[in-house]
């Protein structure tokens, strides 16, 4: 999914996500390809690990940003999840999606 929780940017380009994302999304067709695939999964461990990550930088976020609208954080103001932002720089953006981790999928 292109543009989906946490995808959005306050300072930066939308496009250069969207680039990335499409980056990855072909790397990851490609690894589909390369085990002969019709689907793969990322792993629970692997969300896991994502999700407190980005638990992390949400809160680091959500201190410095007491002046942003109740629409940027998830059960409004009170909440220190913002679900529409993505928390970190672009360049963090990249890291994370510049390639495919095999390993880090199922495949089916």
């Amino acid at each position: 999914m292109i543009l989906g929780p946490n995808s959005g940017v306050l300072r930066g380009s939308i496009l250069y996500l969207i680039e990335c994302q499409t980056d990855y999304i072909l790397d990851c067709l490609r690894c589909l390809g390369r085990r002969n695939k019709d689907a793969m999964d990322l792993s629970a461990i692997k969300m896991e690990d994502y999700k407190s990550w980005l638990d992390a930088e949400s809160k680091k976020v959500s201190k410095r940003s007491a002046e942003c609208p109740e629409w940027f954080f998830s059960g409004g103001k009170a909440s220190w999840m913002r679900w529409s932002q993505w928390p970190a720089d672009l360049v963090t953006f990249w890291w994370r999606t510049r390639q495919c981790n095999e390993e880090d999928y199922r495949y089916a």
